[in-house]
């Protein structure tokens, strides 16, 4: 699945993810490598 989130705000991304009523995880680590580009990962549990 791919979606392009770049018209939507922190805020409204939140209200839709509350929305579901599921837990919500957010997750801030440092990058794997340098070389790399930033990444976002969105995982859906089963």
């Amino acid at each position: 699945m791919n979606y392009r989130l770049d018209n939507i705000s922190v805020e409204r991304l939140m209200e839709f993810l509350m929305a579901l009523d599921q837990d919500v995880e957010m997750r801030i680590r440092p990058r794997a490598s340098k070389g790399k580009g930033r990444r976002i990962s969105v995982l859906a549990a089963a």
